[in-house]
């Protein structure tokens, strides 16, 4: 390769020749000007999560994660809901009992 090449993520310059190591994996690794901007994003989440990490360290607490604004909604017994719940369950008691005096007319005719 030709020329002196020069990047620069973030703060730091890097000169060719340089060596990267692989967390996990086997290359070959193929480094180009398009990750630039993905580095400088990574920056960015970065700063954004040491403001939330200094934001959870004044509070005290930590969110659960998928949304800890949520609160459990108790679902309220009123008077009326116990007549209402008796009736359902007649009323699947006589479809039930329906049902089986069809079944049985059918196999007695």
């Amino acid at each position: 390769m030709s020329g002196q090449l020069t990047a620069s993520p973030g703060n730091s310059e890097v000169t060719p020749p340089v060596v990267l190591r692989l967390k996990c994996g086997s290359g070959p690794v193929h480094r180009s000007g398009q990750h630039r901007g993905a580095a400088e994003e990574d920056a960015a989440s970065e700063e954004e999560d040491e403001d939330d990490a200094e934001l959870l360290n004044v509070s005290g607490k930590r969110s659960a994660p998928g949304g800890g604004d949520k609160v459990p909604e108790k679902k309220v017994k009123l008077e009326g809901d116990e007549d209402e719940d008796e009736d359902d369950e007649d009323e699947r008691k006589k479809k039930k009992m329906m049902k089986m005096t069809r079944k049985l007319k059918k196999k007695f005719q």
